[in-house]
């Protein structure tokens, strides 16, 4: 089990650049095919979505879409109240998903967004 509070060392998960990249190095070298990995963010008490982008998000992206069924079976995230579950579940890893089969088309929304 990963433990959120632990890895990064705070109750809040705001920074997705320094304490998101630490979930996401801990998921990378945790995480093994086929095998359950729980992911608990007992202990936290201010989760925002950049850091699930950073963390979560990244790893779906980093991994083939083959795999994306065996991780949203074998990936189970404790821990979090209905709201941040709702944004990990429909809002980061789809927009992960999305991400990787779209890259051109996600760059073009985010250069919309961005005014660039």
């Amino acid at each position: 089990m990963l433990k959120v509070a632990e890895i990064i060392g705070k109750k809040i998960a705001v920074d997705g650049e320094v304490d998101g990249k630490k979930l996401l190095d801990e998921i990378k070298k945790s995480y093994k095919q086929g095998e359950q990995l729980e992911i608990s963010f007992e202990g936290i008490d201010t989760l925002v979505s950049p850091f699930l982008n950073y963390s979560i998000g990244q790893f779906y992206r980093e991994q083939s879409q083959s795999e994306w069924e065996n991780m949203d079976n074998n990936i189970i995230c404790s821990g979090l109240n209905e709201y941040d579950s709702d944004i990990l579940l429909k809002k980061v890893i789809e927009n992960a998903k999305f991400q990787a089969k779209n890259p051109q088309t996600a760059k073009d929304i985010e250069k919309e967004i961005l005014g660039l």
